[in-house]
């Protein structure tokens, strides 16, 4: 009985709040001309919805006016100092532009907005990542699970989740989008990644390095020196498994040294590892630093299952896959969508001695890869020209007509 209760209260508290929300809309005419953003965990400016924000405080002829929604007082600040419009979730003027704007754009949820207020809006979810590894409702195992129960979860889909498109960068994504966010095929678009623009035109991008300016300088007076700029992007464990230890290892800095070649590594954002690295050979990137603004800086990738490596493909450059956990991860973590060694195109390294000579391997300018990885490549990406922006913008005028 008391569950029964619980479920009742946890509908009427989600129905009342919607509704309210529908009374407040019906009172508000959506402007087309009016788009709001808002990032993944409102306390960051990184990723798609950041780049097509950056953009369109650019193209000012295009007559949009953008406005991001954040948790964050530095982003606040540093975004009103650059003259864009900016407010704090839940202001009275973050609620009234949500109201009035016709166009959200996320790249996680629509509740990093304000999915109450939603009702006459269109949504457009630009998602963080083509997946490798199972995402939301295609994960199965149950410690990936959230807590709440199954009736819970129906309400969470119904009201939380749906976003109106979702914009892909090809066939591989839109048919996992499908199955992951339950919505149908229609509505997945493949107009690209605005993130990914960066790699070809870094200069379409004004700001990009905010936040980063730290990093940002070091890494291309690192890269002016003449040094090799080795990035490491590993995944987060849902079980919670440290994976950082090898960065302490002296074999890997000594090959670093003799390679004059630098190290630099930022752990994924629900990584809860705490490192502490002093080592000329090692670089660690801060929190707040947009990997997407420095990738084309990098001369080789070292990822496990993180979904940056698709992207990577982009500047075809070599990559080193270090999946030394691969059983505990496919069985304990997440299930992948594809096979690993399939559609992974550069060197395995499965423990330090293999990662080792994958790092000297590719200093030496050895790449057999090549034709992997542009196979991989065509088959993820449609569009492959940084006009990502562009096609969004143009999508989303198409639906007023």
């Amino acid at each position: 009985m008391k569950k029964f209760l619980i479920k009742i209260k946890f509908t009427l508290r989600i129905l009342l709040r919607y509704t309210l929300g529908i009374i407040f809309c019906l009172n508000f005419t959506r402007d087309k001309k009016l788009y709001i953003f808002a990032n993944y965990n409102l306390t960051s400016f990184v990723f798609n919805t950041k780049f097509l924000y950056l953009f369109l405080n650019q193209t000012p002829h295009l007559g949009i006016t953008p406005v991001w929604i954040t948790e964050d007082k530095k982003i606040i600040k540093a975004l009103r100092d650059l003259g864009y419009k900016v407010y704090k979730k839940n202001s009275l003027k973050a609620i009234y532009y949500t109201l009035r704007s016709k166009y959200w754009f996320v790249d996680n949820y629509t509740t990093d907005i304000s999915r109450a207020f939603s009702y006459g809006a269109q949504i457009i979810n630009l998602w963080h990542g083509i997946p490798l590894k199972k995402i939301e409702f295609d994960i199965k195992k149950e410690h990936c699970k959230s807590n709440c129960n199954r009736f819970e979860k129906f309400l969470l889909n119904a009201f939380y989740l749906k976003s109106n498109y979702y914009s892909a960068c090809g066939d591989y994504d839109a048919k996992i989008f499908t199955s992951a966010f339950l919505v149908d095929r229609k509505q997945i678009k493949i107009l690209g990644s605005p993130k990914l623009d960066a790699l070809f035109e870094s200069k379409k991008f004004k700001h990009s390095n905010l936040f980063m300016e730290k990093d940002f300088d070091n890494i291309l007076n690192i890269k002016s020196a003449g040094k090799k700029l080795l990035l490491y992007v590993p995944t987060f464990r849902d079980t919670g498994r440290d994976i950082s230890g090898w960065l302490n290892s002296n074999k890997i800095k000594e090959k670093l040294k003799q390679s004059n070649a630098i190290l630099i590594f930022k752990l994924h954002p629900c990584d809860k590892s705490i490192i502490n690295i002093e080592s000329q050979e090692l670089y660690q990137l801060s929190n707040t630093t947009d990997l997407y603004a420095i990738l084309k800086y990098m001369d080789c990738l070292i990822t496990d299952y993180s979904s940056i490596y698709f992207d990577y493909l982009l500047l075809d450059r070599q990559i080193i896959f270090y999946p030394f956990d691969l059983k505990e991860y496919i069985t304990q973590d997440r299930s992948l969508y594809v096979d690993y060694d399939e559609y992974t195109p550069g060197i395995k390294a499965y423990n330090e001695d293999e990662l080792t000579n994958a790092i000297q391997c590719t200093i030496n300018g050895e790449d057999n890869y090549k034709q992997a990885r542009a196979k991989i490549r065509n088959e993820v990406f449609l569009h492959q020209d940084g006009n990502a922006c562009e096609r969004i913008v143009e999508f989303v005028k198409n639906l007023d007509k």
